[in-house]
């Protein structure tokens, strides 16, 4: 970061872009925790098909708030 007399603002603006990219990361690991929910699905696995659904909405969820 660049050092300039508003040095604090430089760094919440670098805060709020890492906090961004970690939230758009959890919204692509929630989507991708769909692939073994099929799966399970498939096989007919009932209650961990559950738990991958929950799990992936709630990492999602949180990824979407940041």
């Amino acid at each position: 970061m660049s050092l300039s007399p508003s040095g604090r603002l430089n760094f919440v603006t670098a805060s709020k872009t890492v906090i961004r990219d970690i939230g758009a990361l959890q919204v692509l690991i929630g989507g991708l925790m769909l692939i073994p929910l099929l799966v399970s699905l498939l096989y007919q696995e009932w209650y961990s098909g559950l738990a991958f659904l929950i799990s992936g909405g709630v990492t999602a969820l949180a990824g979407g708030v940041a």
